[in-house]
Formats: structure tokens, sequence, C-alpha cells
């Protein structure tokens, strides 16, 4: 059972903390010790809530564009360097008019889905709500501050409070009404924060990893040896 009719991963990024491992391959490539890449296993996750799944795409798009439709997307839309969110106002996938799963390729993560739509809904169905993480080892991320549910802040820090977990469900054609020249997530959620529009979830994520930097690839090891990129209902 899928929990939403469409989500798009996003995995257009150069990676450039990821060097020099990205130079050769592009970091949404690179794999743990299954031979699955980062791209493969969030088209799978994504699979298990949604429809249908569309790969952004930009850094060596010929490769991420194969890799993605050989994973099973639904679509993939070229926004090459314009920005995260350029496919919302540059592409048919801003005129979406339900909620929509959004996650960037390289945060891995296990979450309850019924739990999960249950916080979006509570929430009353907001344009955007940005799922949050208390992860066990300081990591770099956006802390979200935020009152009765509002969020009222974002900025960078390396911590373990409240970061924003790369996942957020978001109603694109609603943004694209209101974001029309603005290409990038953190414009559009300084945007909502101004109009008092951007939501954060109480439900996080119960395993969670970031795949930034090159220390960051003994974390996908271990995910991957794991096996924990599907998203349960325990």
């Amino acid at each position: 059972m899928t929990f939403f009719e469409n989500a798009v991963v996003l995995a257009a990024g150069q990676g450039r903390r990821m060097q020099p491992y990205s130079g050769k391959t592009p970091k949404q490539l690179l794999t743990g010790p299954s031979g699955q890449t980062m791209l493969n296993q969030q088209i799978n996750w994504a699979q298990q809530l949604a429809n249908q799944v569309h790969v952004t795409v930009g850094y060596e798009k010929n490769k991420v564009s194969e890799e993605a439709l050989n994973s099973g997307a639904s679509s993939v839309t070229i926004v090459d360097d314009l920005g995260n969110a350029a496919w919302i106002t540059k592409s048919s996938l801003g005129e979406i008019r339900d909620p929509t799963l959004v996650v960037t390729c390289d945060n891995l993560m296990r979450i309850n889905k019924t739990d999960l739509l249950a916080d979006y809904q509570d929430s009353g169905h907001p344009i955007c709500m940005l799922i949050p993480v208390h992860p066990a080892i300081p990591s770099s991320g956006d802390l979200i501050e935020a009152e009765k549910g509002t969020v009222t802040s974002l900025r960078r820090i390396v911590g373990t409070k409240n970061i924003a977990s790369g996942l957020q469900i978001l109603q694109p054609e609603k943004i694209q009404k209101i974001a029309k020249n603005k290409f990038n997530f953190t414009e559009i959620w300084e945007l909502l924060i101004e109009m008092g529009s951007l939501k954060v979830g109480k439900i996080a994520p119960t395993e969670w990893i970031a795949v930034d930097q090159p220390e960051d690839l003994h974390l996908l090891e271990t995910w991957d040896k794991k096996q924990a990129s599907k998203i349960t209902n325990d």
C-alpha cells in the first residue's frame, strides 16, 4: 500500500563535498557493499510510499538518468544546476496538486509511514512540512526552530536536535504560485517562514544517515550491510 501519489527524489547535485570520490562517480551513484547505489536505494524506498517516483538530475545527467530509470523511476526531470527546487517552477512536476513526498538522494532513512501520513493530516495538510531528525551522531544540517509546529527559523549547524532530515511533504502547485522566481528550497523556506506557513512534523526517522563527505562513506557501508533502506511499520 502506498500513501502518496507522487514522490520526488532530488539527485541533481554535483556533490562537491564528496570530492575526490564524486569527481569520478556522481555521489548519487556511490555504492555500499551490496553494489546498490544511493539513488537506487532511495528510489526503492520512495516506491513504498508513492505510486510514482520522479527524479531530478543535473550533474552527469546521462549517467544519473540511466540509473534512475533502471531503478524504476517513473520519470526524470533535468534541472541542470538551476537549484534543488527548480523542478517546481521549471517543469510540469510543479503542477502537481496532491501532497508530494520530496527527499534528498543522500539522506537514507527509515520512518513509520503510517505515523508520517497521520502527522501530516493532523497538521492540517500544510503547504510544506519538514520532517525533523535527531541523529545519534552530531551531523551538519539545518536546525529547525519552531513554535507550536510552525517553523520560525532555519540555520546551518552541526548538532543532534531537530535537524531537517532531507525529507519533506509539500504541495508543488501551491508553492509554484507563490515562489515563481525561487529555485532553491532555502529561498522557498524563508518565504514560507515569513508567511507563517512552514510547518515541522512531530514524527522523526527511527534510523537516518547523511552521506555528505568522504568520512561519511563508512555510514553508507554500515547502512548497506544492515539492509535498513526499507521503510517499516514496526
